[in-house]
């Protein structure tokens, strides 16, 4: 017991001092340097805001300008996909915006002989994906001609099975009449004798 109480005793001693510089330390060193990183991070992130935001208004005036000069109107700068941090130029973002609007006008080029071009281009505006929109347009295409295709195979073969059950109906054995008809000529009434006791008319189809 006598020893752990020195032990204290002694601790006490050496913390002392120690929690005092500490004290200070934090007072003087710690603290103030905290708040001026904090300071400094801000006008830091404000700075490089600032110059991403300039680099972004200048690329995006330059996308503008280009499209203008290509006749390309339903391309957003957004779709050109752009990472603007502050280690790339302007240059390079230029270079970027130029490759990229060059490919939409080789795809409208590539579009404009098809022979589904209006469709093709429609699909193409909204993925700028020429590839896909060539295949699905194509593709709608095949299907119309083959539902055509059906359609008029199940209209032939009904018009034949008609003409068929027709030609049954029509089937007879051939015979010849042996009782002599006489055929009235047009606009005149048959001549009835008036010395028979009943006399009919009749009349009939052959084929």
């Amino acid at each position: 017991a006598e020893f752990e109480s020195q032990r204290k005793a002694v601790k006490s001693e050496v913390m002392t001092p120690y929690e005092h510089f500490e004290s200070v330390y934090k007072e003087c060193i710690s603290t103030p340097y905290k708040k001026a990183d904090s300071a400094l991070k801000s006008k830091i992130e404000a700075i490089e805001q600032g110059l991403k935001q300039e680099k972004h208004d200048k690329s995006k005036a330059y996308f503008n300008e280009y499209a203008q000069t290509l006749g390309i109107d339903f391309v957003k700068y957004e779709q050109v996909g752009l990472s603007i941090t502050m280690t790339v130029t302007l240059k390079k973002l230029r270079e970027t915006i130029k490759a990229f609007l060059d490919k939409v006008m080789d795809d409208i080029k590539l579009i404009a002989v098809q022979e589904h071009k209006d469709e093709i281009l429609y699909e193409y505006k909204q993925t700028l994906n020429v590839s896909a929109a060539i295949t699905s347009v194509t593709e709608r295409y095949k299907a119309i001609e083959a539902e055509r295709a059906r359609a008029e195979a199940e209209k032939t073969e009904r018009e034949k099975a008609e003409l068929n059950e027709q030609a049954t109906l029509n089937e007879y054995e051939p015979f010849e009449a042996n009782v002599a008809v006489e055929v009235a000529p047009p606009e005149e009434k048959p001549h009835i004798n008036q010395t028979d006791e009943k006399v009919f008319s009749l009349t009939f189809t052959v084929y």
